[in-house]
């Protein structure tokens, strides 16, 4: 779930399923809602992708569907009945490097979408993390986003700053 400490109403969660086929590569179907309850408007997105994790490089490549809902049905994360349905391409290239025995990270790159929310087709997202590998199970990371518009528009501005801070933890099993 993301804490939103901007003026307005905003809520946005989601819940995501990987199907690992070996280490470094993955597939990833995750269903997000996101809701504007001020205004009744919601919309509901099933990403599909495909993930990669090479020694230094990190991508994925997919398709979203996007259902906007208005009025009292806004706040239903399973309606995707929306006569203005969209269908998207989303991707996501960085460069990972980690130093001190892989005790810190820092990753570098662009998107188009996040674990919270997708883009518009002309926005991209340069971001940059930086991390600590606390131990084999838990890492603590801050994330900056920033959400660029207008790209083949002629007029590219910054539309978005967001800030992300997190904690991972994988249930590891014992030695």
């Amino acid at each position: 779930m993301e804490v939103d400490f901007t003026d307005q109403e905003l809520r946005r969660y989601f819940l995501e399923e990987r199907l690992k086929i070996n280490p470094r590569n993955q597939v990833v179907v995750r269903l997000n809602h996101l809701e504007y309850p001020d205004w009744e408007v919601g919309v509901n997105i099933i990403n599909l992708y495909y993930q990669q994790v090479l020694a230094h490089l990190n991508w994925a490549l997919g398709l979203s569907y996007h259902s906007e809902n208005f009025t009292e049905y806004y706040s239903d994360p399973f309606l995707f009945n929306s006569r203005i349905s969209q269908l998207r391409v989303i991707y996501s290239v960085s460069y990972a490097r980690s130093f001190l025995n892989d005790k810190l990270f820092f990753r570098v790159g662009g998107e188009n979408f996040t674990r919270f929310e997708n883009y518009g087709y002309d926005h991209l997202g340069p971001f940059i993390q930086l991390g600590w590998n606390v131990n084999r199970s838990t890492s603590i990371w801050a994330k900056a986003d920033f959400r660029i518009v207008g790209i083949g528009n002629g007029l590219p501005h910054l539309e978005r700053e967001t800030y992300f801070l997190g904690v991972s933890w994988k249930n590891l099993p014992r030695k």
